[in-house]
């Protein structure tokens, strides 16, 4: 990824999260260099990680597995599953 060409672009924002940044040629020109899954890893983790939809822990253990630095803490962030499990405990407590 190349930024800093123009002023309030949200590349110069990814820069500053980036991890490992190098320069250019150009004094006000970086760019990043990011973690890259091959397609067809890609493609095998995608059949995987559906397969494990059902299983919040399997999701989490996948996705920490091939995201470099994912560190997942706020729990489930699903507003339908929180949705679905309000309406079910309300019909518990009928």
């Amino acid at each position: 990824m190349v930024a800093g060409l123009f002023y309030g672009i949200g590349a110069a924002c990814e820069l500053v999260k980036a991890v490992n940044v190098d320069g250019t040629d150009h004094p006000r020109i970086m760019k990043a260099h990011e973690d890259f899954i091959p397609y067809e890893q890609l493609t095998e983790a995608y059949i995987e990680l559906e397969a494990k939809l059902e299983s919040y822990d399997a999701v989490l253990a996948l996705l920490k597995k091939l995201v470099h630095g994912f560190n997942h803490t706020s729990g489930i962030v699903d507003y339908l599953y929180a949705k679905d499990n309000v309406i079910q405990l309300n019909e518990k407590m009928k």
